[in-house]
């Protein structure tokens, strides 16, 4: 199944990013993929909180898709040679980003992991962001999709605003199904980590600097 994070449905085109809506929005009727820009579209940019889009990403592939595929029970060696997480979608990038890094520690990663010890892993992700941001698009700023292509944004939707979700609802004249979801749990457990370090928050501050600054953020 082909997808893409910039679609057209009618005269609207939708921008979005990994993490943003992007299975959902690709579930949708599309009507074209990877369109060019015009100004008889309406570009809408789909966006979230980059603290909070760092923390899903972070859940997602850090931990759920790992204990998903067994990474608890494998070697290093195993895991790089695993055709599933090279294969399955591209779904293992991150493990495979972070076996390739002096500073990750394979072993020790699989103890917290098996311990569920999300803060500690949610630091180790942290102080390796800066190194590895720009190694895959999941990790990339929410901004470089708009810059590359040169699209000119006429309405931002946060999809974490029921009412502006219900802005896009009426846009695209479709329901919106749901994507992947991590628990609620574990996402207030390291929203509070990053409320309470201001080091942390910090890093991921700079590291999204012109999300920070191209967001209508409040």
């Amino acid at each position: 199944m082909s997808r893409s994070r910039i679609i057209r449905i009618k005269d609207k085109i939708i921008i979005t990013n990994y993490k943003c809506m992007f299975s959902s929005l690709n579930n949708l009727n599309i009507c074209e993929l990877d369109p060019s820009d015009s100004e008889k579209y309406e570009k809408i940019m789909l966006f979230r909180d980059p603290y909070n889009r760092t923390i899903s990403c972070f859940l997602n592939w850090m931990i759920r898709y790992p204990k998903k595929k067994g990474v608890l029970k494998m070697s290093q060696k195993q895991v790089m040679c695993d055709k599933r997480i090279h294969k399955d979608g591209g779904a293992g990038w991150l493990i495979l980003i972070l076996l390739k890094e002096s500073d990750f520690d394979f072993d020790n990663y699989k103890v917290l992991l098996e311990e569920n010890n999300l803060i500690e892993l949610f630091k180790i992700y942290i102080k390796l962001l800066p190194k590895i941001k720009d190694k895959n698009s999941h990790m990339h700023s929410q901004v470089t999709i708009v810059k590359n292509n040169k699209f000119n944004i006429d309405i931002f939707i946060n999809i974490e605003k029921k009412d502006d979700l219900m802005i896009l609802k009426e846009k695209v004249k479709q329901d919106l199904p749901k994507g992947n979801e991590s628990s609620d749990e574990n996402k207030q457990l390291c929203k509070n980590f990053i409320n309470n370090n201001i080091n942390y928050k910090n890093i991921i501050y700079d590291i999204y600097k012109d999300d920070f600054g191209f967001l209508p953020l409040e």
